[in-house]
């Protein structure tokens, strides 16, 4: 294969990619969020290496207020 065109189908993969992680945050942010709990929760375990668990706080959600003024959606983000 040649490097010009395995290069354009790595840069046409990613695009899709990064289209599909857009579109998922926009459309599911709560099963986003689940989905990032879930991967992040056993890396930042007691024993996991220290560059693991830095890894892990890196893909764990922010935390959310509870000040009780959100519907029931679940899908507002932080408040700036």
């Amino acid at each position: 294969m040649e490097a010009g065109l395995l290069l354009q189908y790595t840069v046409i993969a990613l695009a899709v990619v990064f289209s599909a992680a857009y579109v998922a945050r926009r459309q599911f942010p709560a099963a986003v969020r689940r989905l990032r709990v879930l991967v992040a929760v056993p890396m930042v375990r007691e024993g996991k290496p220290r560059w693991m668990q830095r890894l892990g706080r890196a893909v764990a959600p922010p935390v959310r207020g509870a000040d009780g003024s959100c519907g029931t959606c679940d899908g507002c983000g932080p408040v700036d």
